[in-house]
């Protein structure tokens, strides 16, 4: 059964994350419980046909809730965290994290209204996808001055999955003027 080796994973990466990064080192390195409730509900959205696809997810969410929160260093500190305890408890470690791309623009209810289900797409995939999507923007409503590299596709896909949530998808984007927070919002909307 793997639900008990799943929850000792979460269990000490959390405990790891708790005990390594405090707010003595920065303000916004507070970590609690409900980051392992998050965890388990955001891994609830996204589509899975393999157990290496729920590694996969379970090791993007990690990524998402724990090291996008983490500044410098202290996010090798948490891939080491992560690679260890899918090791450990998983035996899950050579997965290709810096590849996965995930996305809830694929996924339609009935009514052909976004299911806001997370679904994995290659890289390649996701930016044609994106690229498409800003030619159509730029035709039907305005130009949008975006170089799609890969900071941005990221960002696309981080927002896409906040917004995609069912509940709790509060967005708060902050950064220097400029920075193409609005424009990455607009294509994506």
């Amino acid at each position: 059964n793997l639900a008990p080796k799943v929850a000792e994973a979460m269990v000490e990466i959390y405990a790891n994350m708790k005990g390594r990064f405090t707010v003595d080192d920065h303000e916004h390195y507070l970590f609690s419980p409900r980051d392992l409730t998050q965890w388990v509900i955001q891994m609830m959205r996204y589509e899975l046909e393999s157990p290496e696809a729920f590694f996969e997810v379970f090791a993007y969410e990690a990524n998402r809730i724990f090291r996008d929160r983490l500044v410098g260093e202290d996010q090798a500190q948490f891939d080491s965290f992560l690679r260890n305890a899918l090791i450990a408890y998983l035996g899950a470690g050579d997965l290709d994290m810096e590849n996965l791309c995930y996305t809830s623009l694929l996924t339609f209810n009935d009514e052909g209204i976004p299911a806001g289900t997370m679904k994995k797409v290659e890289r390649s995939d996701y930016k044609k996808m994106v690229e498409d999507g800003l030619l159509s923007y730029q035709r039907e409503v305005k130009d949008l001055p975006i170089e799609l590299v890969r900071e941005v596709l990221d960002q696309l896909g981080c927002i896409d999955r906040a917004l995609a949530a069912p509940m709790n998808n509060d967005l708060l984007i902050v950064g220097r003027s400029g920075g193409g927070r609005r424009a990455v919002v607009s294509l994506l909307a």
